[in-house]
């Protein structure tokens, strides 16, 4: 990890920690072995922005008095520290808590918010000068507490307790505010200098005060309990030994101290009314260095409210440029993102879909700002689109685009739904049966398919291509299956089974799934094509979470099912089904490995990849032993349990086994297992809810946290596989890897594909690194997750290896290119096809 020393920020436009009367070295962020996870209700609940407990003291405040924090316990209140006698940023520190009284005031909060400030001169800072002190900015004695004390007790408080910085040689401390909440949280920093984050603390304030007033009600009842994923955790600790891919790292999630504050809404559906639709299916997300500053940078999709784009800068931090690249599109509900170059300028270009609202194609222009080209494109479909796949299919050197529609699952009915900032964003509302819907033909909507004809302009070829389908789609991927340098198709069909379109040379698409697959997921969710065993062949690994809502378990035994499909009795009818291929259906994930007769076949159940609630796979390296892993967001949320994500660590190219624990995603930071859901006034306004039989007044109900879509890559640079997050209706995770750092010897090479008479991301293209007997092989497609394709380098994992033989790369248009090493690993290579280099 080369992030060094972490600053801790939330969302504030100055990144910088802020010093006070003199300079000061930059904070380290708590390490999680150090944060009190305590298994309190408001810790299992998982505030979602606590950053570390708040620290215990016992001093002596203005009145000469004992001072001790338990006098805080259950009170809102915010820490700073300040000198008498500095005449730099003290000052505007308490000319802005006399500020915030006074706003307080006027809200009428009853004294539920208290200032605490900490002397950092407690020899001069006697109990009268601080009486002194207060009392020339107008302190009110019963909400204002300045404390002094012994001078080590105060300097550890702010170092090793808020981890700010502070010493006295010269007199030195943050300009910094702490909010800490009723649980003793510490939930926020904030620049009292800055105007806007003053802004961001009083409205934060105003939430917390205003949630005072609202009964917290889980959904379901037993959400907050959660000793089966406590049990769970023993368990794959217990076996950790026999873990033979290797484990000595662990993640951690950053996002509070990177400054990202983005925070997914979702629409009326999902939030206000739990309806058994598709809009459930969203909350894409894709990574590209949109700047080519060497820095990989983040798009989260959003379904209510602007979807934000996230410059890396390069230091652990990040900074929101959404509102300056123009690719905000809060007016419409979007799904999935997708990064590449579709005009070969070196530069990534984005493509959003939606639901109902138009997809839209956004032209990088090279300034870090984005033309809206969809009008003069000819992709400005308007449906109910999901992935968007971009692929050079007839080898032309333009990448293609291949949009999967999921079918007409909403009403004509609009509604409006506030977004983070109250902002009212209208929607249509979903039908009831939007599960049923592929039995009523007039409702499937195929997927199309659009050659690039240059110059940003696309061509519908869908019909000509043979591609129109009854399919409720909502993911593919390429794959050659049959060996012959063209790129062929894999369509989910989240209602029947899945296809595989064989290319014929660019002229045309088969549906030939029949013959290369024994069997047929039926459901599928996600899916990903990678060599998982080291042979330099492609398997497919595919995800099906609709066969887990059929069981009878649903939402009670969340967790318990992980290694089984659903029994017998189950399976829905054949009504339902309309299956193409009856008997052969696999109602559960499917992990298909190639014979030497060129059929698929299921080994999901016998290498341990069958796994609960999946949406779609992440694949990457993560312990960088030269065999790919896999990363699954495995979730529900409202009204169902929590459900911890899936981490599944390769052991040799044979089997997968559990690490979410072992590694450190589960449980997740600061046990949170719920957010906020939706706030509901039973007593007026919302007195016909479903929840009026069981609640009366204002109530909040909470309900179980859980992520969507996911990337793996580097986001650090610093040559181990990170995890992005983008979570349903809450905020993102931003999972760090410490791989390198554990073991600096870590071998790995990065390599990014420019191609010239290819498509310029080289897409399409297979890579093969040799060193001595040993291969590692990938295809560069650029699928990143579910809903999500990125432009990034290829990543291997190399173990130790400090050099490489040769790489060999078959481009599209099927030249072979050969670089001879000795090649040293442990860096980022460039390959252009039009070179030897």
């Amino acid at each position: 990890m080369a992030w060094g020393r972490w600053i801790l920020w939330i969302g504030l436009s100055s990144l910088a920690l802020q010093l006070g009367c003199g300079e000061g070295e930059t904070p380290t962020a708590p390490n999680r072995s150090s944060v009190d996870h305590s298994t309190t209700e408001r810790t299992r609940r998982g505030e979602s922005d606590v950053l570390f407990a708040a620290p215990s003291f016992d001093l002596t405040d203005q009145t000469g008095a004992s001072f001790e924090s338990q006098r805080l316990e259950g009170k809102i209140w915010i820490a700073t520290f300040v000198f008498s006698r500095c005449a730099a940023t003290c000052p505007r520190q308490m000319s802005r808590l006399a500020e915030l009284q006074d706003w307080l005031d006027a809200r009428e909060d009853q004294g539920q918010v208290e200032f605490v400030g900490f002397s950092v001169d407690p020899t001069f800072d006697t109990p009268e000068v601080l009486t002194r002190y207060g009392e020339q900015y107008d302190a009110d004695w019963k909400r204002w507490h300045l404390l002094t004390g012994d001078r080590q007790t105060i300097f550890d408080v702010a170092d090793q307790g808020f981890h700010l910085p502070a010493s006295d040689s010269p007199l030195t401390h943050s300009s910094l505010f702490a909010l800490v909440d009723g649980s003793g949280n510490v939930v926020g920093l904030f620049e009292s200098r800055d105007d806007k984050a003053m802004r961001e603390l009083e409205s934060r304030l105003e939430k917390m005060l205003e949630s005072s007033h609202w009964e917290q009600v889980p959904i379901p009842d037993e959400l907050f309990t959660s000793t089966w994923l406590e049990e769970r955790q023993q368990r794959e600790l217990e076996t950790a030994n026999t873990l033979q891919a290797r484990h000595d790292f662990q993640f951690a999630d950053r996002r509070a101290e990177s400054g990202i504050d983005f925070l997914s809404r979702g629409v009326f559906d999902m939030t206000r009314e739990y309806r058994s639709n598709h809009y459930d299916h969203a909350c894409g997300l894709a990574v590209a260095d949109y700047d080519n500053d060497g820095w990989p940078d983040i798009y989260f999709v959003n379904q209510v409210g602007p979807n934000e784009l996230w410059r890396n800068l390069g230091d652990g931090r990040f900074e929101n440029v959404t509102e300056q690249a123009g690719v905000g599109l809060a007016e419409r509900v979007s799904v999935s993102a997708s990064f590449a170059d579709t005009d070969n300028d070196g530069d990534p270009d984005l493509f959003v879909t939606t639901t109902r609202h138009g997809n839209v194609y956004f032209v990088n222009q090279g300034d870090g700002t984005f033309q809206d080209m969809t009008a003069e494109s000819g992709l400005e479909y308007v449906g109910h689109s999901s992935a968007a796949d971009f692929l050079d299919y007839d080898h032309d050197g333009r990448l293609d685009l291949l949009v999967t529609n999921v079918g007409h699952f909403t009403l004509d009915t609009t509604i409006a739904v506030e977004d983070a900032d109250g902002v009212p964003r209208e929607q249509y509302l979903g039908r009831l049966d939007s599960f049923y819907d592929h039995v009523f033909p007039d409702r499937a909507e195929s997927s199309r398919l659009y050659h690039n004809e240059g110059d940003h302009h696309f061509k519908d070829v869908t019909t000509e291509m043979g591609l129109e389908s009854q399919a409720w789609s909502g993911d593919a991927t390429t794959i050659d299956v049959n060996h012959d340098g063209w790129l062929d198709l894999y369509v989910l069909d989240m209602q029947g089974n899945d296809l595989c379109y064989i290319n014929r040379e660019g002229m045309r698409f088969e549906e030939q799934s029949a013959e290369y697959f024994a069997e047929s997921v039926w459901g599928g969710m996600g899916c990903v094509a990678r060599d998982f065993d080291g042979d330099g062949r492609i398997e497919l690994f595919v995800t099906n979470m609709h066969a887990d809502m059929w069981a009878p378990d649903t939402g009670k035994e969340l967790g318990q099912r992980d290694g089984n499909r659903p029994p017998p009795t189950a399976i829905p009818p054949v009504s339902y089904l309309m299956s193409r291929r009856p008997g052969l259906d696999i109602f559960g994930n499917g992990f298909f490995r190639q014979n030497e007769s060129g059929i698929f076949e299921d080994f999901a159940l016998a290498n341990g990849t069958e796994t609960y609630w999946p949406w779609g796979p992440s694949a990457g390296d993560l312990n960088a032993d030269g065999y790919i892993d896999l990363f699954i967001p495995s979730s529900m949320n409202f009204p169902f349990r929590y459900h911890p994500n899936t981490l599944l660590l390769n052991e040799g190219g044979q089997s997968f086994r559990h690490a979410e624990f072992i590694l450190g995603l589960e449980p997740r930071r600061d046990r949170q297992v719920a957010v906020p859901w939706v706030r509901l006034d039973l007593d007026g306004a919302d007195r016909k809810h479903d929840l009026d039989s069981d609640f009366d007044g204002k109530i909040e109900v909470w309900a179980a946290v859980g992520s969507r879509s996911a990337v793996i890559v580097d986001i650090d640079n610093d040559g181990d596989l990170d995890i992005i997050t983008n979570d349903f209706h809450s905020h993102p995770q931003l999972l760090i890897s410490n791989l390198v750092d554990t073991r600096p010897t870590t071998a790995w090479l990065k390599l990014d594909l420019h191609g010239s008479t290819s498509n310029r991301d080289g897409l399409g293209a297979e890579v093969t690194l040799h060193a001595g007997d040993r291969r590692w092989m990938q295809v560069s497609d650029g699928q990143s997750g579910y809903l999500s394709q990125s432009d990034l380098p290829l990543y291997f994992g190399l173990d130790q290896l400090d050099e490489i033989d040769r790489i060999e790369v078959r481009w599209p248009n099927g030249t072979t290119q050969v670089i001879n090493g000795p090649i040293p690993t442990r860096q980022t290579l460039v390959i252009d096809e039009a070179t030897t280099e």
